[in-house]
């Protein structure tokens, strides 16, 4: 019982060491984990333990990012181009880890964020990290195939990965038991003993069980991919990307 208190509050102060700090458009700081990105809906598991859904247009900024890509991109884009001169206005602003304006002050939902540099050049890189940073489905899935969890753990979900490594340690476990060589007490015409399955009908629910949570891990794995990605994008400030678009750059 112990082991198992444990075990939960190991994954619980993980969740919340992994988590990501969201900022909203009228002031609040959120602490928790994103879950989901349902279209405009974005899912946020708190660290309270409640479940709240936000509206993209509310989202200014999540952290963390990829620091090291960002300020690479950020640096770059402070060097080679000017900032556009701004009105100043009644809210304070700053400089956010993906080059767009922050606020430090209360700005209203319609308030829109001014980018600093050229808009084409900004999306551009933004592109291009993406690229860099995405995770392919059809490589998640096929890890999980080759080695158990191995697809959620490349995509991040590993609390995930462990759900359904346990799951199908535990069917694996019944159907070794199910099918295992059983002694009669008695012997053939040979003298040899005569042995049967232990309970067949136990191990075939265990190999199921097993083939069963073997192909979920294989289909959640792709989406976990996918999950990873849209949620990239919605960081990046990338909502509606084409993946089909490629970033070009002119001389």
């Amino acid at each position: 019982m112990r082991k198992a208190l444990g075990i939960i509050l190991f994954f619980l102060f993980s969740l919340m060491a992994f988590g990501d700090i969201i900022y909203l458009s009228d002031g609040t700081k959120l602490s928790g984990k994103i879950l989901s990105y349902l279209g405009d809906e974005v899912e946020v598991l708190l660290e309270t333990g409640s479940s709240l859904r936000l509206k993209t247009n509310q989202i200014i900024r999540i952290e963390p990012l990829d620091t090291v890509l960002l300020s690479t991109s950020n640096a770059s884009m402070e060097s080679n181009s000017a900032p556009i001169t701004t009105v100043p206005g009644q809210w304070g602003q700053g400089y956010s880890v993906t080059g767009v304006p922050e606020a430090t002050g209360y700005i209203p939902a319609t308030e829109i964020p001014v980018m600093f540099g050229d808009p084409e050049t900004e999306m551009r890189k933004r592109l291009l990290m993406y690229s860099e940073m995405k995770k392919e489905p059809w490589v998640a899935a096929e890890l999980s195939l080759l080695i158990p969890s191995a697809g959620h753990l490349y995509t991040g979900e590993w609390e995930r990965g462990f759900l359904f490594l346990g799951a199908k340690a535990a069917f694996l476990g019944v159907a070794i038991f199910g099918f295992l060589p059983m002694d009669t007490g008695d012997t053939d015409e040979e003298g040899e003993a005569i042995t049967r399955s232990n309970n067949t009908l136990l191990g075939a629910v265990g190999a199921g069980g097993f083939a069963l949570f073997t192909l979920l891990e294989f289909v959640d794995s792709y989406y976990a991919a996918e999950r990873y990605n849209q949620v990239l994008r919605l960081r990046l400030g990338i909502e509606q990307f084409d993946p089909m678009m490629l970033p070009t750059f002119s001389k």
